[in-house]
C-alpha cells in the first residue's frame, strides 16, 4: 500500500507565516550580538563618499524596496549599489528575500543615523586593528 506524499496544508503555511515576526526578532537580536550598533554602522559607512547615505540605504533594506528603489533614494546607480549589497550579504548584515515583484533585502536591525562627529571626514586606509574590528571580511 502506497502512501501519498504529504502536501503542505493551508494551515501549515499560515502557521509558518504567523511565526515570521518571531523569526525576524530572533535575527535582529542575534545580529545585535554579532554586530553591535557602532560596529555595524562602521561597516556600512566604511570607505563611502557619503557614508550617511549608506546608513539610509541600509535602513531601507526592510523587505519593501528593490535594489533600484534603494539606489534612487540615495542618488546612486543600481550598478554602484549592487556590489555593496552583495558585500553586505556576504558579511551577513543583510539577507535576500524573494516575493512577488522580485528580490528584496532585509537588514538585521535599524541603525540610528550617525551624528556629524561620527561620520568619517576623509577616506583613509584603516589600520590593521581597524580592519580587524570593522571589516570582518578582510580579517578572516
Amino acid at each position: 500500500m502506497r502512501r501519498k506524499p504529504r502536501v503542505q496544508s493551508k494551515t501549515d503555511s499560515a502557521s509558518i507565516e504567523s511565526m515570521q515576526p518571531m523569526f525576524e526578532t530572533m535575527i535582529s537580536l542575534l545580529g545585535r550580538l554579532v554586530y553591535p550598533p557602532k560596529e555595524l554602522t562602521a561597516i556600512v559607512m566604511w570607505k563611502k563618499r557619503n557614508p550617511e547615505e549608506y546608513v539610509k540605504a541600509y535602513n531601507l533594506c526592510d523587505g519593501e524596496y528593490t535594489l533600484s528603489q534603494i539606489a534612487d533614494a540615495i542618488n546612486v546607480s543600481p550598478g554602484t549599489l549592487s556590489p555593496i549589497l552583495t558585500e553586505w550579504k556576504e558579511l551577513g548584515i543583510i539577507y535576500e528575500i524573494t516575493k512577488k515583484g522580485g528580490k528584496f533585502y532585509k537588514k538585521l536591525y535599524r541603525l540610528e543615523m550617525p551624528k556629524p562627529s561620527e561620520i568619517p571626514k576623509e577616506e583613509k586606509e584603516p589600520t590593521k586593528e581597524e580592519k580587524t574590528e570593522t571589516t570582518p571580511e578582510i580579517a578572516k
